[in-house]
């Protein structure tokens, strides 16, 4: 706890000579904003996040100069850099030289809204570089293209295309729409080199299906499962097998965009793997406690993190609260393969509803009933659509299957009170609701 808690601190203040100096207004928690028309040239340090009004990415700046003083100064340290939609793309790596204002971290103002701090934090920018224009954007060098980010980059340029692709084959309407919904399941949504469309999105939300946007422990098994499988036909021996899928493991999150699910997921596998090599047992709750102390050790930032609250929410509900409801059903309806999936299904979803309410006041009651045939659907979906990406053919099934859950969702979200808005839950109310999950 107290390593966690110090490096959590550590992370919070910025180091001696950041550029964020120049705005930090440490006096007054309600202090206006001076923002600082600059000049910045920097390298991008992540992969650019592209949504529907700009471009955000943490940028390495190298030297800054006012735009009211031509002097150049060498400074060190991020900035979170909001650019407007350019008319070419950006990749990691490229050298930028960016004309506009230096601020620092914005603060909450109106009740429940959600604080983006902890956001900048983790990823090591304490101000905010925002620029207007796209006449204030100059790109000066392209990255290396034999840079592993460069080569992610492409990667993940072509899963949406190949599967859009393969949809204008068969001369389907809405191909691309479709094609993002595809490679967002199989891949998560954070690996997209756009975001999904806002109100996609938003309709996906409401009906309780946003988890399966997100990669996490069902592609990381499935995927672990088929090159298993490619392993033993080819006759590999257990512990060449299992070399060979750590890296690829490993390749597959940074491709799915890095985020707490898969990160949690693929360290959940590699721990199993590493099981399996040495003849031990695994036990679920042990990988899931060993995962989350990885992962915080690494970042304790990410406990601000909502995916990752709700990730680890999610696979405790399967975990702890799974099996108890499972015998509950048993009960009254006897063994069956429904009650398990109802059992698990429910279980994920309750786990997670404190957060949402202690987050946004507002949770997916449709979802409940919704995901008993989203889930499965979608599961069938993440193995064809890798199949997809090799065989095309397969592709039919997967267009009939992604139209029949977008349909799904759109249907769900327009239930009268699919999503009923509630007061916030405040955190002592949050802890109470889960030390009441774990009694019952």
């Amino acid at each position: 706890f107290w390593v966690v808690a110090c490096g959590a601190s550590q992370r919070r203040v910025p180091p001696a000579g950041d550029v964020s100096s120049l705005v930090r207004q440490p006096s007054a928690f309600n202090a206006p904003q001076k923002p600082l028309a600059m000049a910045l040239r920097g390298t991008v340090a992540a992969p650019p996040q592209i949504g529907e009004w700009g471009i955000e990415f943490p940028l390495q700046i190298t030297n800054l100069s006012s735009t009211h003083n031509s002097s150049t100064q060498n400074v060190a340290g991020r900035v979170w850099a909001q650019l407007p939609l350019l008319d070419f793309s950006l990749q990691q790596g490229d050298v930028l030289e960016l004309h506009g204002e230096l601020f620092d971290l914005p603060r909450t103002g109106a009740p429940g809204e959600r604080s983006r701090q902890a956001r900048y934090i983790e990823e090591r920018c304490w101000c905010l570089f925002k620029v207007k224009n796209a006449s204030g954007v100059k790109l000066q060098r392209r990255a290396s293209q034999n840079s592993w980010p460069a080569h992610l980059s492409q990667i993940r340029d072509w899963l949406p295309a190949r599967y859009d692709a393969a949809f204008r084959q068969y001369e389907y309407s809405y191909s691309s729409s479709t094609a993002q919904l595809l490679a967002a399941m199989v891949f998560g949504e954070g690996g997209l080199p756009q975001q999904l469309p806002r109100l996609t999105r938003d309709r996906w939300r409401a009906a309780g299906f946003s988890h399966l946007l997100v990669a996490s422990g069902t592609q990381i098994s499935i995927f672990a499962l088929g090159l298993l499988g490619m392993a033993r036909l080819f006759g590999s021996r257990r512990w060449i097998s299992l070399f060979f899928i750590v890296p690829v493991l490993v390749f597959y999150a940074l491709l799915a965009g890095g985020s707490s699910s898969i990160w949690r997921a693929a360290v959940a596998g590699l721990c199993i793997a590493l099981a399996l090599l040495l003849g031990r047992e695994t036990d679920g709750l042990s990988l899931w406690s060993l995962a989350l102390l990885i992962l915080v050790l690494i970042n304790p930032l990410q406990l601000h993190d909502l995916g990752f609250q709700l990730t680890f929410a999610a696979t405790w509900g399967l975990l702890v609260l799974a099996p108890s409801l499972r015998k509950f059903l048993q009960k009254s309806f006897g063994r069956n393969w429904f009650c398990d999936a109802v059992a698990f299904s429910i279980a994920a979803q309750i786990a997670t509803v404190p957060l949402l309410l202690y987050h946004f006041g507002r949770v997916s009651l449709v979802g409940f009933g919704a995901n008993l045939l989203a889930v499965p659907v979608a599961g069938t979906l993440v193995a064809t659509g890798m199949l997809g990406l090799v065989w095309s053919p397969v592709n039919i099934l997967n267009y009939q299957l992604v139209r029949f859950l977008d349909g799904l969702a759109g249907a769900a979200s327009q239930l009268p009170g699919a999503a009923p808005e509630t007061p916030l839950f405040s955190l002592p109310l949050t802890i109470i609701c889960y030390v009441t999950l774990l009694m019952a």
